[in-house]
């Protein structure tokens, strides 16, 4: 069994517990709640109850803005969901959140019917379907209802999990159990690992293998709600989390050379950045999602090597002495789809500290007396590239 992470999460516990003379123990016959972090931040809360064949639950997730889904799910005498009814809502604190959206899921052997009830897209569809499909709320990480339901199915001999959304069609999960005690799911080809007690319970999940970092803890049960319409009113006032890593566009012109860098934006949120969030001797996609862009329209030669006008991908690896970054030929991959066959060549960064950390990694394009620089500042760090214009 894993132990908690962070102090962050000790901290949650307490404070909703009110108590700290004696550890809480979760019961299987209350709600079920979990508090879902990257770094200092929380993503979602979500609370389940499970009541004979039926789990209610409220799930709270506050990017890209605050709203509300709201689940059913019913089950057969195997313990596999045949029924699904769902809604998206943006609590009444933020008027202008995002719109509502309605849908249902009914399973029947291998057929599988979704009910688009509201929204963009109303309208039926069926799919075939495995046994023992699980219905999600549409999310790249499934709510913990999906975890649960699909620990719960693995103990009764369920070996294939498959996930099921409003859009469908089914998809295999990789879920399965890694040891006797270990329960792991993919997430784009890298382990969640879940946190489970004596009582065989499931009480967290870690993702500290994955590129999203991101931390489940159940705690004792509380208002989420009032927290829903508390960030929601953040967000109305601008306030809000945002999308955690949103797209940017680094240009600059150098000596006639128009120069593009297109990346994603992840933020410190409290944690350690070099050697930590991005480990040593570890290529780094230099950003976040999609792979990192560079496109040039005139031949540049950084560091002796000449680079001909074109679109290439930035990566890059740190160590404890410096930082090399990456020209790779392979364009319009994901950021985990690193090809060191397509490296055209790896050039040394300078370092140098900065005296206000920078909660955003940022690419800029800066010209030079001695030509141009791409510079990658992050954290307490600024990682430069000189380069010339042929």
């Amino acid at each position: 069994m894993m132990t908690r992470s962070t102090s962050f999460f000790v901290l949650i516990v307490l404070m909703l517990s009110g108590c700290t003379d004696k550890p809480w123990v979760p019961s299987p016959n209350e709600a079920r709640t979990w508090v879902s972090t990257l770094g200092a931040d929380t993503l979602t809360v979500e609370q389940f109850t499970v009541s004979g064949s039926t789990i209610s639950g409220t799930l709270v997730e506050r990017s890209p803005q605050t709203h509300v889904f709201r689940y059913t799910a019913t089950l057969n005498n195997s313990g596999e969901v045949v029924s699904f009814e769902a809604s998206r809502t943006t609590p009444e604190t933020n008027p202008d959140g995002l719109a509502a959206l309605a849908w249902t899921v009914t399973v029947e052997d291998t057929m599988a019917t979704v009910n688009r009830v509201e929204g963009p897209d109303v309208g039926e569809t069926s799919f075939v379907v495995p046994s023992g499909v699980i219905p999600t709320l549409g999310r790249a990480s499934p709510s913990m209802f999906v975890f649960n339901q699909a620990l719960e199915q693995m103990r009764a001999g369920d070996t294939g999990i498959s996930l099921l959304d409003a859009r469908g069609p089914a998809r295999p999960w990789g879920a399965t159990w890694s040891a006797p005690s270990t329960f792991t799911w993919d997430f784009f080809g890298s382990p969640v690992v879940a946190e489970i007690a004596e009582d065989g319970q499931l009480v967290g999940a870690s993702g500290a293998a994955t590129t999203m970092k991101r931390e489940v803890q159940r705690v004792e049960p509380y208002d989420i709600m009032a927290s829903a319409a508390r960030w929601a009113a953040l967000d109305a006032a601008g306030e809000g989390i945002g999308t955690p890593s949103p797209s940017a566009t680094a240009s600059g012109v150098v000596d006639g050379a128009s120069i593009e860098v297109r990346y994603s934006r992840p933020a410190m949120r409290g944690r350690a950045i070099w050697g930590g969030l991005v480990p040593h001797g570890t290529v780094w996609r230099t950003g976040a999602n999609a792979a990192t862009h560079m496109t040039t329209d005139r031949a540049l030669t950084m560091a002796g090597n000449v680079l001909p006008a074109g679109t290439y991908t930035l990566w890059s690896v740190y160590s404890e002495s410096g930082g090399q970054l990456i020209v790779n030929a392979q364009t319009n991959q994901w950021g985990t789809s690193y090809d060191a066959s397509e490296d055209l060549f790896r050039v040394d960064m300078t370092a140098s500290d900065l005296s206000t950390p920078r909660e955003r990694f940022t690419i800029s394009v800066e010209d030079t007396d001695a030509g141009g620089a791409l510079v990658l500042t992050w954290a307490d760090r600024a990682w430069a590239v000189p380069f010339s214009v042929n």
